[in-house]
């Protein structure tokens, strides 16, 4: 759609301001910043996720009771804190010492990998799981989610004006999102 815009996009495993360097970053913030320079994407929704293999291999998953049966993958990273296991079965104001995941990753795309691999149950956010659906990589196998508060915004350096191809970015990363707000 903007042919004459070219992108770096680069992933690390710790949250970073914009810059003069960098233009955009995305990342998970309270739904109430008043920050300067941040759009909100998406609220964080987040749901199991698993293949249909892994499914149809798999104990009866009827209820989220059922988890606790299951082999759960979990994504744990020091430097970037996401719900967990324990946290979204709370969430839902579900009691057990024993919902554990069976695996824990340092990287989320490992994750999706093995659950795409049919290796266990994941926890899915709405934002990097939609095209998975979509496509039918993925499956939610569950009608269960929960909504934090917070969200993944887009943010600029605070106050610093956006040169016009920055903002023609950040309109069509709001456009892309849109249903996910």
């Amino acid at each position: 759609m903007h042919p004459g815009i070219k992108l770096k996009i680069l992933t690390i495993d710790k949250d970073v301001e914009p810059d003069d360097a960098i233009d955009l970053t995305i990342r998970l913030l309270p739904l109430t910043t008043d920050r300067k320079n941040a759009w909100l994407m998406a609220k964080e929704t987040v749901f199991p996720v698993c293949s249909r293999a892994y499914l149809a291999e798999s104990p009866p998953l009827n209820d989220v009771s059922d988890l606790l049966n299951h082999k759960l993958l979990s994504y744990e990273d020091p430097n970037r804190r996401r719900i967990n296991w324990p946290e979204f079965y709370a969430a839902l104001q579900m009691t057990s010492k024993s919902i554990e995941p069976t695996v824990v990753f340092n990287d989320y795309q490992l994750v999706l990998q093995a659950a795409m691999a049919g290796e266990g149950i994941a926890i899915g956010w709405s934002m990097t799981n939609i095209f998975l659906l979509e496509q039918g990589q993925l499956c939610r196998p569950l009608p269960v989610e929960v909504t934090t508060q917070n969200g993944f915004y887009v943010l600029a350096q605070p106050g610093k004006m956006l040169r016009k191809h920055v903002r023609t970015l950040v309109d069509w990363l709001l456009k892309q999102s849109q249903a996910l707000r």
